[in-house]
């Protein structure tokens, strides 16, 4: 029959990583070695992707701990998603210590890297915001962040007024009824 590639079980693994099965997901890690296979950069940043979103900090951490073991270098993409995920769950200290370590490594930093933990950094008036501005300020991509005034995004959004079932059809039925009169008052009579 057909050989199982990487690119095959890659496929499995992304539908269910994009959907947030977290033990079909890394049962089907566990067979790439029973196929004589290594997972590649591609299968760990969909794993990185799915913890991310889980908000799984120490699943993410033990991801990037396996890539390492492989000796495979890293994407722009698995760096953007263990920002995330320490952004995500107010892990600053391991972002700060990503950023340094991409530094370190001559990464490019690019906005996209950045962007949910300046956002988290900003809307929590966090004094760590000025040490991220000193780390990213050589990438003038990253500059755009620093010459505007921080957001003011809420931390916790208001939750929605409850509105009766009734009371909406009672409000609508008066303005319906008002424009239905005005009209009648504004229009000529036939003879």
């Amino acid at each position: 029959g057909d050989k199982i590639t990487n690119r095959v079980l890659n496929s499995y693994v992304k539908v269910y990583t994009e959907a947030l099965y977290l033990r079909k997901a890394e049962e089907l890690l566990k067979l790439y070695p029973e196929f004589g296979l290594t997972p590649d950069i591609q299968t760990y940043t969909m794993f990185l992707k799915m913890f991310s979103r889980a908000k799984r900090v120490e699943a993410c951490f033990d991801i990037y701990r396996q890539i390492k073991q492989h000796d495979l270098v890293p994407d722009t993409f698995a760096w953007r998603h263990l920002l995330n995920v320490c952004a995500r769950t107010q892990y600053y200290n391991n972002g700060f210590k990503i950023l340094k370590l991409m530094i370190a490594k001559d990464y490019e930093i690019t906005p996209k890297h950045i962007h949910l933990f300046y956002r988290a950094l900003a809307s929590n008036k966090l004094p760590q915001l000025e040490e991220l501005k000193e780390l990213v300020w050589p990438y003038p991509k990253c500059r755009v962040f620093f010459l505007r005034p921080p957001p003011a995004y809420p931390t916790h959004p208001e939750p929605p007024t409850r509105v009766r079932p009734g009371e909406i059809k009672r409000k609508l039925k008066g303005k319906r009824w008002k424009k239905k009169a005005s009209n009648r008052k504004n229009k000529p009579k036939s003879k």
